[in-house]
């Protein structure tokens, strides 16, 4: 995702002990409604993305992550409950 000019997109860094750089990014995609963490690179450069079901009386899966590094994924669905409440699995 490209910044405007002048504009910054909401991200945190945090270094290791070792200088390494994890990012989490807020607006991956699309910046959620409630500014919920969207994306996560690890240091070796491993993403996560994490989507929200934006509407509780949607169908399901409410939450999503996935994790890609090299040519694999890992996807994981949990569910909510109908006040958009995850529920643990």
């Amino acid at each position: 995702m490209g910044e405007a000019a002048g504009q910054k997109t909401p991200k945190i860094i945090t270094l290791d002990a070792n200088g390494a750089a994890t990012t989490q990014d807020f607006t991956d995609g699309g910046a959620d409604y409630f500014w919920r963490v969207k994306a996560i690179i690890d240091p070796l450069g491993n993403k996560t993305i994490f989507g929200y079901q934006p509407n509780p009386s949607w169908s399901q899966p409410a939450f999503f992550s996935a994790l890609t590094f090299g040519s694999s994924i890992v996807a994981h669905y949990s569910y909510g409950d109908g006040l958009g409440r995850k529920i643990n699995d």
